[in-house]
């Protein structure tokens, strides 16, 4: 069934269907309010950047294996929010009993960041990218996914239209 906007509509108990336009018009507005939201966060990307860089040694983009629409794998980026070591640091709070294991694991400029977002600021390359899209839902670690057919189950019963597949 076609909509007077020419939208597609699929049958009921179909999977959702979403037409070429409607996929071109959210990429469109992806890359206009990620473009616009840029110039604003690039002063917290530098401030940030330096302070996980000064804050402790290791990489300060973590690049993640993620899954997205139909199985397809790509890079998810996200700003570092733990010690490269906090496998080990656990292990040796553990050893000595202490009861705050993920204390350890998180460093201070992370803990920031993990309260208030922002070590989410690098998806924004992402969405440039045309990996993901705002209106996706939160960037999925290949590692934290049973099965892509289970994720494709789950868009479909939910009628989830993520950007591209």
């Amino acid at each position: 069934m076609v909509t007077p906007f020419g939208f597609r509509t699929g049958d009921i108990g179909s999977i959702c269907v979403v037409s070429t336009i409607k996929k071109t018009v959210y990429r469109i507005s992806d890359v206009g309010l990620a473009l616009l939201i840029l110039p604003i966060a690039l002063p917290a990307f530098v401030v940030l950047w330096l302070a996980i860089r000064l804050g402790s040694p290791g990489p300060v983009i973590l690049r993640l294996a993620c899954i997205g629409q139909d199985g397809r794998v790509f890079q998810g980026y996200r700003f570092r929010s733990v010690y490269v070591d906090a496998r080990a640091r656990v292990f040796r709070a553990d050893c000595a009993g202490e009861t705050s294991l993920t204390d350890l694991r998180v460093t201070r400029v992370g803990a920031f960041m993990l309260r208030t977002g922002l070590n989410r600021l690098p998806q924004l390359l992402n969405i440039l990218r045309g990996d993901m899209s705002f209106r996706d839902r939160a960037l999925q670690p290949l590692a934290g996914i049973a099965t892509a057919a289970a994720l494709q189950a789950q868009d479909a019963a939910a009628c989830l239209h993520p950007l591209r597949g």
